[in-house]
């Protein structure tokens, strides 16, 4: 399950899941390009930012893999991730 969002001049997403019996197998990696593939074909806009918990290790390695950076902490929570990747 994903929700793709629209905020001012960016893209992101949310909501974003693999079930457990599926996760280990480069799953989530194909569903991330998948995304930001459908993103890209749009051109509406160039940027994709995200927000992911630092204790989520396993989903930053898989956006960092994708060709997220880590770009800081949003004011409201400081242990979160902001994460963008410019296509």
């Amino acid at each position: 399950m994903c929700i793709l969002l629209e905020q001012k001049n960016w893209y992101s997403f949310t909501e974003f899941f693999i079930a457990d019996n599926f996760q280990g197998q480069g799953f989530a990696y194909e569903a991330a390009k998948c995304i930001i593939d459908k993103f890209k074909s749009e051109r509406k806009y160039s940027t994709i930012k995200i927000y992911v918990h630092e204790t989520n290790t396993i989903a930053l390695h898989v956006y960092e893999k994708a060709g997220f950076k880590k770009i800081g902490n949003p004011e409201w929570g400081k242990d979160f991730w902001v994460l963008e990747l410019e296509m």
